[in-house]
């Protein structure tokens, strides 16, 4: 115990008696990390991490995709992670982070753009936030098929996408997933959930059936219920797009999913710069919207080029090529196809496109596969992403040419370093097999930028469907859901969310200024962006936003669950 008394004197004495009140409640120190005690109760499946912050970052922070919060400020920092495996322990952790007086973050695949951001973090000159603990349900992540109900199934908040593909494709069945292999399906069903196949299946929110939500009533009464469309409906209803944390913990799903197709085709053609906004986004503006169910468009436009991606669903190639009029496309001037229209099973379909195809060690696909490299910023990476949406019918053509114009200016001065923010180095690593065919160092502008792109996805088909109030996600009336997204190190996190910021608000003004005065700034609440004005409202539309916080004044009462950009708040 030499080393564990060395380290408690090093804390000082609030650090001893912070401990001593953690220790109190669990009693048993289980291991020491340089200035940071892990103990833990009985069962080593759940646990509570005293936190100190410069050694807080070597443990926890090496099982986190997206960090974007100020290592240096302690007042930022969660008092306490608690992990959890069962039901039965996200209650004991709520009860305990209550009794201390701490709020409540939760957590699944790690992956949020605004990882554990409390209330107010990105608002310059607010006071600190009040201690919060979190509560990471990724080891909740048992997966069982409901039987007789013809496709239902019991799904772990903390399942990885990939692992959830897998399970399912084993009893014949595909779900309207994404294609990252490592997000946690909890935090992406609840705030939507989109990906290739959900022109044909819908959102992955539209395919909850039930939800089992820890809530809190009072301090010492912390229950667990179940909502679905006979109880609790509205709590379901929140559940189906409003996004994670927002009324309790969701520790499982009942989802839908859908007999697997029998085949999977892919295509992708290469653009040149000179193209892209002049023939390419225009015309994929006519297409993508009003395209076959089953099929998936999406244009990806870089600083010095593009490409247009197309997925189909039980789409032969030449099914694949007339649904999306291949040859339209192919007589743009400098077209090329990286290969010819590839065949694939569905599960080689999700390898594929989650980049698990070429690697020998299917673990590095969908596990902490960065788990032994934080904080070394040369080997991880961060993601960031804002988002803003095309209404329904609006196409290149209807607004001004500054609209279309504006998505490849900004791709390509922010690569080149032609923006007004500093940064003060290049990513210093590229992912996997970002985009194949593409000459990678072509992407890159001055040394001292992050990697950008814009993404353009094709809604339409089962995901306009609904009403917009049918479910908490409102964006039903929408043709494409445009993304900006940027790839540093971990030094570069604040900046880069600020000039993707600046490319979100130059797309805006060139919309409103232009001939598209219906253009609605809605965005979408699994890409939050902390310096949006009115986020919320952008992410659920007015009715929906008010029925929202009816619902956390009902079953949050106590305000025990926050968040950046809290529909609680005010």
């Amino acid at each position: 115990m030499k080393g564990f008394s060395n380290t408690v004197f090093g804390l000082g004495w609030l650090a001893i008696l912070a401990f001593l009140q953690v220790s109190l409640l669990y009693r048993h120190v289980v291991q020491v990390h340089g200035a940071m005690t892990v103990v833990t109760n009985a069962t080593p499946s759940l646990y509570l991490t005293a936190v100190e912050p410069r050694d807080f970052g070597a443990i926890v922070l090496s099982n986190l995709s997206n960090p974007s919060f100020d290592s240096n400020v302690a007042e930022w920092w969660p008092r306490a992670v608690i992990f959890a495996h069962t039901d039965d322990e996200v209650q004991q952790a709520v009860l305990d982070c209550i009794q201390h007086n701490w709020t409540v973050q939760v957590r699944a695949g790690r992956h949020g753009y605004l990882a554990w951001l409390p209330e107010s973090r990105h608002q310059q000159r607010q006071p600190a936030p009040p201690p919060f603990c979190i509560i990471d349900v990724s080891n909740v992540s048992s997966v069982a098929f409901v039987p007789g109900s013809g496709g239902l199934f019991v799904v772990g908040a903390g399942v990885r996408q990939f692992e959830l593909y897998t399970t399912l494709n084993d009893r014949g069945f595909g779900f309207p997933g994404g294609t990252c292999p490592t997000v946690g399906i909890g935090g992406f069903a609840l705030g939507g959930g989109f990906g290739y196949w959900s022109r044909a299946w819908g959102l992955t929110s539209d395919n909850i059936e039930a939800v089992t939500v820890v809530l809190v009533r009072g301090r010492d009464d912390v229950t667990l219920v179940t909502a679905n469309t006979t109880h609790h409906p509205e709590l379901l209803w929140a559940c189906r797009g409003g996004g994670s944390n927002l009324a309790g913990v969701v520790t499982s799903l009942t989802i839908r999913a859908y007999p697997r197709p029998t085949m999977v085709t892919h295509w992708r053609l290469n653009f040149p710069r000179s193209s892209c906004c002049s023939h390419v986004l225009p015309l994929y503006g006519e297409v993508g919207p009003e395209s076959s169910r089953k099929l998936a468009l999406q244009l990806v436009i870089y600083s010095g080029s593009c490409s247009i991606v197309a997925v189909g669903m039980d789409l032969h190639p030449s099914q694949l090529y007339d649904s999306m009029q291949g040859d339209r496309f192919s007589a743009i001037p400098g077209a090329l196809p990286t290969s010819p229209i590839r065949s694939y099973s569905w599960m080689e379909a999700i390898d594929e496109f989650a980049g698990c195809k070429n690697i020998s060690n299917p673990n590095r696909c969908w596990r902490d596969q960065f788990a032994n490299d934080w904080p070394n910023p040369a080997v991880h990476g961060i993601w960031n992403a804002m988002s803003i949406y095309f209404p329904w019918g609006w196409s290149a053509e209807k607004a001004s040419a500054n609209v279309t114009e504006s998505l490849c200016e900004f791709v390509t001065s922010a690569n080149e370093g032609k923006s007004n923010i500093a940064f003060s180095r290049q990513p210093a690593s590229m992912p996997d097999a970002l985009e194949p065919g593409i000459d990678q160092a072509n992407h890159f502008g001055g040394p001292e930028q992050p990697f950008i792109l814009a993404m353009l996805d094709t809604y339409g088909g089962k995901v306009n469907d609904p009403t917009s109030n049918a479910t908490a996600f409102p964006h039903r009336n929408m043709s494409f859901h445009v993304q900006l997204l940027a790839y540093s190190d971990a030094t570069q996190v604040h900046r880069t969310q600020a000039l993707l910021h600046q490319g979100l608000e130059a797309f805006d003004h060139a919309a409103k200024s232009g001939s598209a005065s219906d253009f609605s700034s809605s965005s979408y609440r699994n890409y939050p962006n902390a310096l949006l004005p009115f986020a919320l409202r952008r992410y659920f539309g007015a009715v929906n936003l008010a029925r929202l916080r009816s619902l956390k004044e009902q079953y949050d009462p106590l305000r025990v669950f926050r968040q950046a950009q809290d529909p609680g708040g005010r």
